[in-house]
């Protein structure tokens, strides 16, 4: 699951929205909103209370978006001929210098490009970005202050695109037909034309009272002017404050449009607990929300600030932190190994314990010459009588066939007893063609010799049973 944070920051105060992503659903996790003292800015609660809630920047997993705003801040269209991205910089450069307010030198630069076909010809649509370097030097040496290690430094104009997006077919954009968005911060304000989901127009104005109306009304006449055939349908409104009091109402007035109060959470696809929102660190109004979700849902694309030297400070951070996490991981591994050849020594000694009194034993006998004298002959005596068995392990299977092999059909076999080598067999004959007598002798014939030595009669009886002989008879094993 990947993380995400957004972070909008000024001179007075610091938003923040913490987002998860699993696959393609966003869930909203935590939202914020404190002062910022510029003197002090580390003691500021609400991100303190963000790291005690169990986050931390050092996660490499966790990527944190930042918005930054200034009024030398310049956004602007061009429209060049094809060409490579090295020949484009370098045009770019010659072109954007007209329109800054400071040497251009002096300016972080990105861009995004897009392909269009201009009569007929092939060529870029490049949106410009710049905004001086020392500025955004500044805005990451305060996030750093607050324990924050940006990803990426965007502008809020860039990252409204990420709500609208899912929404374009909610909003009913149609041809012609445009969005604008009114950014109200303390000493300036974005005003922000969209069309099909894309920013074509931003212009950074007074958001003093006695100057927003008519800033507004000569940037849109401007605006109208250069795309003549772009009507707006609608404008939200949001910004630093909680409660915008008679603001979209004035405004709708003044401009003879729509004016709206913009609910991100509402326009966006994340989901929500709608009971923790409000509560969330000083959230009074969701519209306050609007700039750090977008830089949340920027995740790793679209327009990067991040001037050169501060992102090979970031990558070498990270590589730091992944040296650290190594370096934990190798020492946890190491401990394993160590409890593992502990215990592994521990048995040993056990056993060597087990190993030095056997040996004592063994010892004292080979001392004792009597006790040794009498257990070699124990030893002796079971020898003798095991060995001719061992010699003859199989000699069960063998008096089983040869009886099966001697036993006439005639004759039944009712007792079997062996006695070490001393066999003794009960069993009776029933025949009423032959002698039973005849039958018993050649029995008695035919067994000895082969398994069995020196088989004898012991006794013979006719039973009440007519033509049924009853015998008894001794015989040894041979081997």
């Amino acid at each position: 699951m990947d993380k995400f944070i957004g972070i909008e920051l000024n001179s007075q105060s610091v938003k923040y929205v913490s987002l998860t992503r699993d696959q393609d659903r966003w869930h909203l996790q935590s939202s914020g909103i404190g002062s910022l003292d510029a003197a002090k800015p580390e003691a500021c609660e609400v991100i303190r209370n963000l790291r005690n809630s169990g986050w931390d920047s050092g996660f490499l997993d966790t990527r944190i978006v930042s918005s930054i705003s200034s009024k030398y801040l310049l956004v602007k269209e061009f429209v060049f001929p094809r060409m490579s991205r090295k020949e484009l910089r370098e045009s770019l450069k010659w072109k954007i210098s007209e329109f800054l307010a400071f040497p251009v030198e002096q300016a972080v630069i990105d861009l995004r490009i897009s392909e269009q076909t201009v009569n007929g010809q092939p060529s870029l649509r490049v949106l410009a970005v710049a905004i001086p370097r020392e500025e955004v030097l500044r805005h990451i040496r305060v996030l750093q202050s607050l324990g924050l290690m940006p990803s990426r430094v965007t502008i809020a104009p860039l990252v409204f695109e990420n709500l609208i997006r899912p929404s374009v077919g909610a909003l009913k954009e149609s041809e012609g037909l445009a969005l604008a968005t009114l950014n109200i911060r303390s000493e300036t304000a974005d005003l922000s034309i969209y069309k099909n989901g894309k920013s074509v127009f931003t212009r950074i104005i007074a958001s003093k009272a006695d100057r927003l109306f008519s800033e507004v009304r000569r940037s849109l006449d401007y605006f109208h002017a250069e795309n003549q055939y772009v009507a707006l349908e609608k404008m939200m409104v949001f910004g630093d404050q909680a409660d915008l009091g008679e603001l979209p109402r004035l405004l709708a007035e003044q401009l003879s449009l729509q004016v709206e109060v913009l609910d991100p959470l509402k326009l966006s696809t994340v989901s929500y607990d709608a009971k923790q929102v409000p509560l969330n660190a000083g959230v009074i109004s969701r519209h306050q929300l609007s700039v750090p979700l977008g830089c949340a849902l920027e995740g790793s694309k679209g327009i990067d600030l991040m001037p050169e030297q501060i992102a090979k400070e970031r990558t070498y951070y990270l590589l730091s932190a992944g040296m650290r996490l190594s370096a934990i991981l190798g020492s946890f591994i190491f401990l394993i190994a160590y409890l593992n050849l502990q215990f592994i020594v521990q048995g040993y000694k056990v056993r060597l314990e087990a190993a030095k009194g056997e040996l004592e034993t063994a010892v004292t006998l080979m001392k004792a010459k009597e006790p040794l004298e009498s257990l070699a002959e124990e030893v002796a005596n079971y020898a003798g009588v095991i060995r001719p068995l061992l010699n003859r392990r199989n000699i069960w299977s063998e008096i089983l066939v040869e009886l099966s092999q001697a036993l006439p059909d005639s004759m039944t076999l009712s007792g079997l007893n062996v006695n070490g080598t001393d066999v003794a067999m009960q069993g009776y004959i029933i025949d009423a063609k032959q002698s039973p007598e005849g039958i018993l002798s050649n029995f008695i014939l035919s067994l000895e010799g082969k398994v069995f030595r020196d088989v004898t009669l012991v006794s013979a009886r006719n039973s009440e049973e007519e033509g049924k002989l009853e015998f008894s008879l001794n015989s040894r094993l041979d081997y």
